[in-house]
């Protein structure tokens, strides 16, 4: 590519730079300026500026930097010099048109601060909604019309027993009532039926999202899918990465593609709307012995999506292969459509899964015995 493309992609990189310093960037964080205490997180980070690429802020000291400017501010250089550019294609690794990849001599500064503890995720099972979600899939099994929404989606009986999808004839609010302050607002909330409940490592419904009932119904303001009003969604079989993990894990999008992996007898974790920020904390954090298979949905957003985690998934070396969707738009499609084909994918990209640990277990075995890093 030329300067200008390696420009404008190192400008909108800003995201994965301050993650890959274990920034959170969902919320304020202390000012990395240095030049004043901050006891209180007083940094911002903003999707879009003046310019059209992302900054960050600071509203106590008024320090801004983009891409460029912080690299230059973290590595010791003058902001915007041939040498700042220079550091952030080799940090984003962009070959350029003329570009002769060389070792910039500046003292890094921002060593410390990248190599800074990684910090525990956030424990977001601070509810239980297990008593209202066994009342849904009561409510649910002796529904005929309710069950056969489950089954149209081709999901196996044993998925939905063992994760007590449900039905809910109030709607989503009829679950919150215990919580009202968390209650939807939406004139349409009462269509809201279909139950997909989300269960930590200790088997506690913690969460859980519900299903429009007529695809019809919905809009600006009322998506397929309805997640709980001001209360943060964990990844759906987050659990996965923290207790009794499997060899392999499917990283889907929405919970239906998970459950239609767990049909055929995989293993799924979805993002829920999350992003991709609490799977990389989760995994950082807790080091699980698996091995993921990228399977977003197969169109223009999910391949960004998929990009994106490969991105984070090679910053902290975690190995994973990219499965998927291969002949439709999403996985539950795939599995309405042709359940044998479907099945034959997820199998053979298992084993590819599995293939990239054993060489990642074999590349660990070989540095213990030699101490040579891979």
């Amino acid at each position: 590519m030329n300067r200008e493309e390696a420009t404008d992609q190192a400008k909108r990189s800003l995201a994965s730079y301050l993650e890959s310093q274990q920034i959170n960037i969902g919320k304020n964080f202390h000012c990395i300026a240095g030049t004043h205490d901050d006891s209180k997180p007083s940094m911002s980070y903003k999707e879009n500026g003046r310019s059209g690429y992302p900054f960050i802020h600071c509203f106590a000291c008024g320090a801004t930097f983009d891409t460029i400017s912080l690299i230059a501010k973290d590595y010791g250089l003058q902001p915007y010099s041939r040498e700042n550019f220079e550091k952030a294609y080799d940090i984003f690794g962009l070959s350029v048109d003329g570009y002769e990849n060389k070792k910039v001599t500046s003292k890094p500064i921002g060593l410390v601060r990248q190599e800074k503890k990684i910090s525990k995720p956030v424990d977001l099972g601070n509810y239980d909604f297990s008593e209202e979600i066994d009342a849904a899939y009561r409510t649910m099994m002796h529904n005929r019309e309710a069950r056969q929404h489950f089954v149209k989606r081709h999901y196996s009986k044993e998925v939905v027993d063992r994760y007590h999808l449900g039905f809910i004839e109030e709607g989503h609010n009829g679950l919150l009532k215990k919580i009202p302050d968390h209650k939807c607002k939406s004139r349409k909330a009462s269509l809201y039926q279909f139950v997909y409940p989300i269960i930590d490592e200790n088997g506690r419904a913690t969460y859980f999202m519900t299903e429009i009932n007529d695809r019809t119904q919905c809009d600006d303001y009322n998506p397929k899918y309805r997640k709980i009003n001001d209360l943060p969604a964990p990844l759906f079989n987050e659990r996965y990465l923290k207790k009794d993990t499997p060899p392999v894990v499917f990283i889907t999008e929405g919970i239906p593609d998970a459950l239609s992996v767990e049909t055929v007898n995989g293993k799924a974790i979805a993002l829920t709307g999350v992003g991709y920020t609490r799977l990389i904390e989760l995994l950082a954090w807790y080091k699980p012995n698996t091995s993921l298979v990228l399977a977003l949905d197969n169109d223009k957003a999910g391949k960004a999506m998929t990009e994106k985690l490969e991105t984070e998934l090679n910053r902290i070396g975690f190995k994973y292969v990219v499965g998927g969707p291969t002949f439709k738009k999403d996985f539950n499609e795939e599995l309405i459509a042709d359940a044998k084909r479907f099945a034959d994918s997820i199998r053979n990209a298992s084993y590819a899964a599995l293939e990239v640990k054993k060489t990642v277990n074999a590349d660990a075995d070989v540095e213990e015995e030699t101490g040579v890093d891979l």
